[in-house]
């Protein structure tokens, strides 16, 4: 009897263990997600350009769309522009390969 009592104490406590370290690796999770969409946010900010009217013309486009620069040269002069039909089509060039 003594022995059926041991080994249910050693496997209720090897099954406790195992539920908290569960619950320890879900905590931390969470808090790293917590903190990584924060210092995300922080350092990832930025503020689309878009083209001029007068850029839209030099390309022949129409005024009334909403394009975004992408890529300009030293010079200023836009090398790669994005044309924006929804929100989600906003590009940050520095995640571009």
């Amino acid at each position: 009897m003594n022995k059926k009592k041991a080994i249910i104490i050693l496997i209720s406590s090897v099954v406790l263990l195992i539920v908290l370290f569960f619950v320890l690796i879900l905590f931390k999770s969470d808090q790293q997600v917590k903190t990584g969409i924060n210092s995300d946010l922080s350092s990832e900010i930025f503020t689309p350009e878009f083209l001029t009217d007068e850029e839209k013309l030099e390309f022949n486009l129409a005024t009334d769309l909403k394009i975004q620069a992408v890529s300009r040269n030293s010079s200023g002069e836009v090398m790669v522009y994005k044309i924006i039909r929804k929100d989600s089509d906003i590009v940050n060039p520095k995640k571009i390969n």
